[in-house]
């Protein structure tokens, strides 16, 4: 799970540093060829060159412009944001879907029980050889550390993934075989 937030960071700072130099070198082009274009309408208005309602004007002119032009250059960075969550989206559409259960089982109670279950993500086990039953109408804790596989546990339970070892059973029906 550390692993996963660190490359989350990682990820985002050096996507971050990519775009700093385009931004700024972007931001600042505008701000000169804005502040240029003030002073040179400023100067021609002085020198009589240009009329003072004209000047007005083009400096009138010159911020409208301005807003829309630093919008989007905050746009261009939320668009590769976008981009970014798109491709987690295709990659999570990729997954292949678990297989349904054979039929539907009316469980004879609600105790859970947890036998050799062993289960891990990627590169990292979360879980090897649990077993446990959490009895109906008791109260059962999952007490442990961040990333001790206490969210594993309720996820395997609802059948969000599959055990890669041992089997789990509600009422003494496997959740493999509820639909």
């Amino acid at each position: 799970m550390d692993d996963n937030i660190n490359e989350t960071c990682e990820h985002s700072i050096d996507f971050k540093l990519a775009l700093l130099t385009p931004v700024i070198l972007y931001k600042c082009c505008l701000a000169i060829g804005v502040a240029g274009t003030i002073l040179a309408s400023a100067l021609f208005a002085l020198n009589g060159q240009l009329p003072a309602s004209s000047a007005i004007m083009v400096m009138i002119y010159v911020f409208s412009m301005y807003a829309p032009a630093m919008a989007f250059s905050n746009l261009s960075s939320q668009v590769r944001v976008m981009e970014a969550g798109l491709d987690r989206y295709e990659a999570l559409q990729k997954q292949e879907l678990l297989v349904e259960g054979k039929k539907g089982f009316p469980a004879a109670n609600s105790d859970i029980t947890f036998q050799k279950v062993s289960f891990g993500y990627q590169h990292a086990t979360v879980l090897e050889d649990v077993n446990f039953t959490a009895k109906a109408k008791s109260i059962t804790a999952l007490v442990g550390p961040s990333g001790g596989g206490k969210t594993t546990i309720a996820n395997l339970i609802a059948r969000f993934w599959d055990v890669q070892k041992g089997s789990i059973a509600i009422g003494g029906v496997d959740v493999w075989d509820m639909q």
